[in-house]
């Protein structure tokens, strides 16, 4: 059965790599371009402070086996073998957890970040737009588009992750 606790697993491990990389960054390349790595570094630690809400918030629920939940107004939760999510239609948000294929999204209507242990996807307006593999190469090749993308990346996570630590907080007083 799939969990956000197993995403948060996933989380640390891309941190880690991503710590390496950065270090590596930091010594080889100029700081303009090294920048990026602090970026997604930043995206992915809030995306593990999302994680770990939204685990909270799925033991608070107890939503065991299949099944859905709505919480907190306009929230839901939806679970099966293969996956979990938290969704709100108005305004789009969601994340989610795919077991079968390791993947973590967090997206709202314009932007979609996917992440695995393998690889970071990020999708803007239906677009692909970048990525990588963890790689000080791969990320340095789109270093623009990382620095173009930063402040949507922050407004996405920022406001999903503020919005779920006052429902987590809700859900704790009232239970």
């Amino acid at each position: 059965m799939s969990s956000f606790k197993d995403a948060k697993t996933t989380v640390s491990s891309v941190m880690s790599k991503l710590e390496e990389v950065r270090k590596k960054a930091l010594k080889e390349l100029p700081v303009v371009r090294s920048a990026a790595f602090n970026v997604i570094s930043d995206i992915v630690g809030r995306i593990f402070k999302i994680i770990d809400t939204a685990e909270g918030i799925e033991s608070r629920l107890e939503v065991k086996g299949k099944g859905l939940a709505k919480f907190c107004g306009n929230w839901v939760i939806i679970k099966d073998e293969k996956s979990i999510t938290l969704m709100r239609l108005k305004p789009l948000r969601l994340i989610t957890y795919n077991a079968e294929s390791g993947i973590i999204s967090i997206a709202n209507s314009e932007l979609r970040i996917d992440l695995s242990g393998n690889n970071l996807k990020i999708k803007f307006r239906g677009n692909e737009l970048v990525s990588t593999d963890y790689s000080l190469e791969s990320i340095n090749s789109q270093v623009d588009m990382i620095k173009t993308l930063a402040r949507y990346l922050m407004d996405l996570t920022s406001i999903i992750n503020d919005v779920l630590g006052k429902c987590l907080k809700s859900l704790t007083s009232t239970l």
